[in-house]
């Protein structure tokens, strides 16, 4: 039952990374790669930050407005500028994929690409229940996804900004007509796909260490997750997330952790065909002018 303590806390992570992609994919469409960024960079910011005796919360707080701004200035910097050019999707991924590759070079450059521990007293600790072990980074990560869902599903429902970003992924066009300020929502789910992505990312170095390269391979599991799950319900990407994840800990477990890869890909190839619009089976609605 060991198995059940990771598997909880893997559910957790892959939830947060799925849905900080989702948040900044439904409004604008793009495969924002250098995302994968956002999940390292806050990461090592924690890690810089208590290697200089900062407090806790403040070195928390400081990695995830890292987190922010950088999503922030791939919006203002690249993905505006390209919006509305030809080709724009195609441009926006190589773009996005090219400032990820920099990224991560020069993290690499500055820190080395050797496996780091990220630790705090606050973050350390084990607790059994009926025999089954957790550190208190895994409860803390089950907690704080929990609350982040919680919170996300009152943004989605009844906020303005969740409404807003839903009518600009149903109907742009419409929604200019409203008078939403597209570009205004958009730049807010940058910076909120942006803070969960920190907070997996910080969640995560606390459990496993912390490499130059975590974010990309972690980025790709959000994303499976999210197409898994479907791309019209906060919901069916939490389900999305507990397949993958439970997958991902089973083939671990029971074969070797270089087929989590592999099963990966399987279970999404699987998806792409027999269920494209994934668990929730919800097609993108359209409201016709």
């Amino acid at each position: 039952m060991q198995i059940l303590s990771n598997l909880l806390f893997w559910w957790s992570s892959i939830f947060l990374l799925a849905l900080s992609f989702y948040i900044i994919f439904k409004p604008t469409g793009i495969f924002h790669l250098s995302h994968a960024f956002s999940i390292t960079l806050p990461a090592y910011c924690v890690y810089f930050l208590l290697g200089h005796h900062l407090p806790i919360p403040l070195a928390l707080g400081l990695a995830l407005i890292s987190a922010v701004a950088f999503g922030i200035l791939n919006e203002l910097l690249f993905y505006r500028l390209l919006r509305d050019t030809k080709d724009a999707g195609l441009k926006m991924l190589v773009l996005s994929l090219g400032v990820y590759v920099l990224c991560q070079n020069l993290l690499s450059a500055f820190f080395g690409d050797e496996i780091k521990p990220l630790s705090a007293e606050l973050f350390s600790g084990k607790y059994s229940f009926s025999d089954i072990f957790y550190t208190r980074i895994q409860l803390v990560g089950l907690f704080t996804a929990a609350m982040v869902f919680g919170f996300t599903l009152f943004l989605w429902r009844r906020t303005r900004l969740g409404k807003a970003i839903r009518a600009i992924s149903e109907n742009p066009e419409l929604s200019r007509i409203f008078g939403i300020p597209k570009e205004k929502i958009i730049l807010l789910a940058f910076a909120l796909g942006s803070a969960y992505a920190g907070i997996a990312g910080i969640l995560i170095g606390f459990d496993t260490g912390i490499t130059p390269t975590m974010g990309f391979s972690l980025l790709l599991y959000g994303i499976v997750a999210m197409i898994i799950g479907g791309t019209e319900s906060l919901w069916g990407i939490a389900v999305g997330a507990l397949i993958l994840a439970t997958a991902q800990t089973l083939a671990a477990y029971y074969m070797d952790t270089r087929w989590t890869d592999a099963v990966t890909y399987l279970i999404l190839i699987a998806f792409l065909i027999f269920r494209p619009y994934g668990v929730s089976g919800a097609k993108i609605r359209k409201v016709e002018i």
